[in-house]
């Protein structure tokens, strides 16, 4: 299975290598390939995540997923992500949950999801939320089925100058 531990900047290319292959995965056809691309290309660059691994304060930061197996496969040893972001008081965020195309299906994200919360309930937080595009059906039915409810909905962010004309869903749960 999987053992769940804070990430490093070490960590940074085997994150990005996840949320890459993830984001490519998961949008498919769902979302233009030049969006997929910006997001990955400015969102997922292995020396901006370390930066952000580094300059961490102890109250946000990545947690990863890490194969228990010492078997080979295309995933890597990191098969899973998550990053903990406190936008105000009381509140935690579920940012970039992933899982290696490989790895889903099997608990992973679960697995990160639990640790994540545990971690922002230890740190003060009693609310958590976590923004997914509106008409992404698994991300909204695996938050759903953790607790989550809709809160809002707005316009996708441009990236890198491409419009992906989506709506983001805010869901959030007390935790």
């Amino acid at each position: 299975m999987v053992t769940v531990e804070t990430a490093t900047a070490d960590h940074a290319e085997s994150i990005c290598r996840v949320c890459g292959a993830s984001w490519r995965e998961a949008y498919d056809g769902v979302l233009s390939e030049e969006y997929v691309e910006a997001n990955v290309r400015i969102r997922y660059e292995p020396e901006r995540v370390a930066d952000r691994i580094r300059e961490s304060d102890g109250t946000a930061g990545y947690l990863v997923a890490r194969r228990d197996s010492e078997e080979e496969d295309d995933g890597g040893p990191i098969v899973g992500t998550v990053r903990d972001d406190r936008p105000e008081p009381g509140v935690g965020e579920v940012a970039d949950l992933y899982v290696h195309p490989d790895w889903q299906g099997k608990g992973v994200g679960s697995r990160l999801l639990e640790a994540l919360t545990e971690r922002q309930r230890e740190r003060g937080a009693t609310e958590q939320r976590v923004y997914v595009f509106a008409d992404h059906d698994d991300a909204v039915g695996f938050y759903e089925a953790k607790g989550f409810e809709p809160e809002n909905h707005f316009s996708a962010a441009t990236v890198d100058g491409v419009d992906s004309d989506r709506e983001v869903l805010g869901l959030v749960r007390e935790i």
